[in-house]
C-alpha cells in the first residue's frame, strides 16, 4: 500500500514548497535581525501563515492519497463481491475471498477503527 503512496503524485508542486520553504528561512533571518517590535511582529505574522499553509498543503496531499485508495479499495471490494456470485473454480474463488479479505484490511487501516468494507 505504501508503494502506491509513493507512486501517486498528487501533492503541492516542488515549486511551490520550494518557494514556501524559502519564504520561511527569509522571515526567520528578518526576524533574527529585526529590531523594530511593530516590524518583528508582522515578520512573525507573516512567517506563521508561511508555516501553516506548507503544513496545510502537506495534510491535503495525505487525505487525497487517502480518499483516492479508499475509492480504488471499496471499487475491488464491490467488483469481488460481484465476482464471487458467479461460477468459480474453487482456486478462483479462494483468490477472489483472498483479494477481498486484503481489500477489506486496507479499507479498516486506511478509515480508521469505525469504518466497514461492505
Amino acid at each position: 500500500m505504501k508503494d502506491i503512496q509513493k507512486r501517486v503524485d498528487v501533492g503541492p508542486s516542488d515549486l511551490e514548497r520550494f518557494i514556501c520553504e524559502e519564504n520561511i528561512a527569509r522571515y526567520r533571518k528578518l526576524l533574527r535581525e529585526g529590531k523594530d517590535e511593530s516590524q518583528r511582529l508582522t515578520i512573525a505574522k507573516l512567517l506563521s501563515d508561511e508555516e501553516a499553509k506548507l503544513r496545510d498543503k502537506g495534510s491535503m496531499v495525505g487525505r487525497d492519497v487517502n480518499r483516492g485508495l479508499l475509492s480504488a479499495y471499496r471499487s475491488s471490494i464491490i467488483r469481488y463481491q460481484k465476482l464471487l456470485k458467479t461460477h468459480l473454480t474453487e482456486i478462483e474463488r479462494d483468490y477472489i475471498k483472498q483479494r477481498l479479505s486484503a481489500c477489506d484490511a486496507a479499507v479498516k487501516a486506511l478509515s480508521g477503527p469505525e469504518a466497514t468494507a461492505s
